[in-house]
């Protein structure tokens, strides 16, 4: 055996018999970083160590991550406890214990006080049914407070965590939500009930989990039809006349998990036939409406909004396999006015940059339309913003002038590094979406918590369509983390060159550094500069979106072209209950 061997074993064998040395460092640096939190002003590396916080399985971490919570750092305060709570939610897998919950149910007496801190309640939520209280105090919450926000929320978490004494209110729960003289209340409490419903109901009514009579015990045949008796209390929703055209598309679509259905049906009959299989009751009549299409995709709902990347690298020329894409899915039917896509297909031969084919299918869906489908368009480079006054009836004079003010867009003169022009510089996906969920009937609804808005319940999206060429390069954060104690290897002179992270061009440029020996490492103790914040990333992306979404329920849907990473977009649109398609390859 080579020495090289003999030292690789002894290395294999040390770290076998002193796992919990390098582990007891690490949690001491992480406790160490988590404890500097407020010396930092770079919102990327307080993720980093919360997240890293968080992952510590010990029970004083939970009420230490309560606390920071409660009493954040300076700037910026809103955002870390976004970050907090959603490792809040992320790091109780085991039960509470009795010192964990009096901690746990301090805070949650701070969250619950303002629909502000809904997403916080909500992950405290989550926690709190680990503890065998919890789902009991949820269910005091969900009977007695007067705020459809927080109920929404206890009700969530009872929908995740598994089944429970408290399934036998969801009837009653269900009556009173339908005679709430508040539409608010009434949206809210009956997405929340279906979901909550239809979670529970997954593993008794979806197909291959069904099981006969005689293949139960006494207590599964028990739950079976108490959970019954509250999908047959929704099911009946979708009679209701008055029910919000929102919320009978929910119900439709958690019936839809329920029973693992093919098709969200938006008829009582239809739903009725699968939970009494048995039963001769005839299907009833639905009338479908036809579904707005965007890049292949088909839409739900009637206000419609399109996430356009309008970045510098857009300006890319398509390639061949791209063209041929794009003429395959153009619409084959004629316009409204009459004239055929053929006249389209020349237009796309002319105009053969990725934003020119953006706008022409764009142009190609509102078209489509009809008077009672509203839309708008949000356009995002280094910001998002809005392009239309905001969501407006998608008549032929309102479409025709949007088309007319999309293609007068004007390109802006090429660069060092973007040879192709520029539009509005690098890729925000966080901006684009916090704008998208702002979006209502005349325009951008300012509020401190659009999350929680309730005019956006009535007037926000119901369904986004994203397209976008590129990863996120931009998120509006910047700062400097605590100093840190770090090796480096301390160089002069040299390089000269840009490296641009939008179009991933460089250039030359400098007297490159002589090739030789490198300067030995030294150890430097200062402070790093981030210029971007943790939306780059796309776990921290998608749970942004998924606050954002919490109680609007919006579709997501996303179209990639270009270098877009499929993996982020994929995540977005499975958070977004969407789907996502590639153009080209």
């Amino acid at each position: 055996m080579s020495p090289q061997q003999k030292a690789g074993l002894w290395a294999l064998f040390l770290i076998l018999l002193f796992p919990s040395l390098s582990n007891a460092q690490n949690e001491k640096e992480r406790r160490k970083d988590f404890a500097r939190l407020n010396q930092s002003s770079s919102l990327l590396w307080d993720a980093q160590i919360i997240h890293a916080f968080g992952r510590i399985q010990k029970p004083d971490i939970l009420p230490r991550l309560l606390s920071a919570y409660l009493k954040p750092p300076a700037a910026p305060q809103r955002q870390l406890r976004y970050l907090l709570a959603t490792e809040i939610g992320n790091h109780q897998r085991g039960s509470l214990n009795d010192k964990q919950l009096k901690v746990l149910l301090s805070y949650l007496g701070t969250t619950t006080t303002s629909d502000a801190t809904i997403w916080g309640s909500y992950h405290g939520f989550r926690a709190l049914t680990t503890h065998q209280t919890g789902p009991k105090k949820l269910e005091a919450i969900v009977r007695e407070s007067k705020r459809p926000y927080l109920r929404a929320a206890a009700l969530e978490a009872l929908g995740h965590s598994g089944s429970g004494s408290w399934m036998l209110q969801l009837p009653t729960w269900i009556k009173r939500a339908r005679e709430a003289r508040s539409k608010t209340e009434k949206i809210l409490s009956l997405e929340a009930l279906a979901w909550t419903t239809a979670r529970v109901g997954h593993d008794h009514f979806a197909k291959g989990k069904r099981k006969k009579d005689d293949d139960m015990t006494f207590q599964q045949f028990k739950d079976r039809e108490m959970i019954r008796l509250a999908v047959d209390a929704i099911i009946n929703c979708l009679d209701d006349l008055s029910l919000f055209p929102r919320t009978k598309r929910e119900i439709s679509l958690a019936l839809q998990h329920c029973f693992d259905s093919d098709k969200a049906h938006t008829d009582s009959g239809s739903w009725h036939r699968l939970l009494h299989p048995e039963s001769t009751r005839r299907e009833g009549s639905t009338v479908q409406r036809i579904p707005v299409r965007f890049m292949t995709l088909a839409g739900l709902g009637d206000r419609y909004l399109f996430l356009l990347d309008a970045s510098d690298s857009m300006l890319t020329p398509l390639t061949d396999s791209e063209k041929r894409a794009l003429f395959k899915i153009l619409p084959k039917s004629k316009d409204k006015d009459g004239k055929t896509v053929e006249r389209s297909k020349k237009k796309m031969k002319r105009r053969v940059t990725r934003f020119d084919a953006a706008r022409l299918h764009l142009a190609s869906t509102l078209k489509s339309m009809n008077e009672k489908h509203e839309f708008a368009i949000v356009l995002f480079g280094d910001q998002g913003e809005l392009f239309t006054p905001g969501f407006v009836s998608a008549k032929a004079t309102n479409v025709k002038k949007t088309i007319s003010s999309l293609f007068s867009i004007r390109i802006g003169a090429p660069k060092e590094l973007r040879p192709d022009g520029t539009l509005k510089g690098n890729t925000n996906l966080y901006s684009a979406f916090q704008i998208a969920f702002k979006v209502g009937s005349t325009g951008i609804v300012e509020s401190p918590q659009s999350s929680v808005e309730s005019r956006l319940l009535f007037e926000g999206a119901d369904t986004i369509f994203l397209l976008s060429d590129g990863a996120p390069t931009e998120d509006g954060f910047k700062g400097s983390t605590p100093p840190i104690k770090r090796k480096a290897v301390i160089t002069y002179g040299g390089g000269g060159g840009r490296y641009d992270k939008e179009t991933g061009k460089s250039s030359g440029g400098g007297n490159p550094r002589p090739m030789g020996k490198l300067p030995p490492p030294v150890t430097i103790t200062e402070p790093i500069k981030h210029e971007s914040g943790p939306y780059l990333q796309a776990s921290y992306l998608v749970d942004e979106i998924r606050r954002l979404n919490f109680t609007r329920r919006t579709i997501i849907h996303v179209v990639n072209i270009g270098e877009a990473r499929d993996q982020i977009s994929r995540a977005i649109a499975k958070a977004g209950r969407g789907q996502f398609v590639r153009i080209g390859e």
